[in-house]
């Protein structure tokens, strides 16, 4: 799939891949209040469809925007979920937490956030966060992270894992929690 907004919409997938595209806004909100409208069972893949675009997260500056709304629609049956990938521009992580119900990869040139100080940017309950800075074909600039806060923490189970790879640049995290209260930590590389 390929497009930007369809407030409404139901997007049902099933054991394959589903992918999604777009170089602004996905919108499927609305359609059906309180139930996933992005289903599907094996992996979900977001990205930009141009290479170099940038990618938003509840920001408003150009490129795939994807917000709070969008990652609340996904179904937590997704085996995994990758945002962005080699030929995706900066990320940048906008105020608000991000929850994930899947193990989930975000990636592009490099990753920042705008949030305030002793903030959890992306919380994801037992499931692994995985963010990859790849650097945009070596410019000066990208291939850092530098991300206020990640909750992997379990109250029911383990922690999941938390991983972080920076190409060209420096990996800053103001807090991580991959604790459990039942079971094992997660892990942190």
């Amino acid at each position: 799939w390929s497009g930007g907004c369809f407030p409404g919409a139901r997007l049902p997938g099933r054991s394959g891949i589903l992918g999604l595209q777009s170089d602004g806004l996905v919108d499927f909100t609305g359609a059906n209040a309180g139930i996933a409208d992005i289903t599907g069972t094996g992996s979900l893949i977001l990205q930009p469809i141009t290479p170099g675009t940038d990618a938003q997260f509840n920001g408003s500056g150009a490129g795939l925007n994807v917000n709070t709304a969008l990652v609340n629609e996904l179904s937590p049956a997704f085996t995994d979920i990758t945002i962005g990938n080699g030929d995706t521009g900066d990320v940048t992580l906008g105020a608000g937490t991000l929850t994930f119900q899947s193990p989930t990869t975000i990636q592009g040139a490099s990753i920042a956030d705008t949030a305030t100080a002793g903030s959890t940017i992306i919380s994801a309950s037992g499931q692994q966060v995985t963010l990859n800075a790849f650097g945009a074909g070596g410019a000066a600039g990208t291939g850092f992270i530098n991300v206020e806060g990640v909750d992997t923490s379990s109250t029911t189970g383990d922690g999941g894992s938390v991983s972080f790879t920076a190409d060209l640049g420096d990996i800053t995290v103001g807090a991580i929690d991959a604790s459990s209260s039942t079971g094992t930590g997660g892990s942190v590389v």
